[in-house]
């Protein structure tokens, strides 16, 4: 656990719950997780 930590950090926001609600349902449609999501979205604005 101890290594797993010093690895991986937390990222947490609070949003609307209307968009919240509208990521999720998209997210549905696509099959994909939050995390997937999050992770190709931060890539996507790393390599800018």
């Amino acid at each position: 656990m101890k290594q797993r930590r010093e690895n991986k950090k937390s990222f947490n926001v609070l949003i609307d719950k209307e968009k919240f609600d509208k990521l999720e349902h998209k997210l549905q449609k696509d099959n994909k997780t939050k995390k997937q999501w999050l992770e190709e979205k931060i890539e996507q604005d790393v390599k800018k």
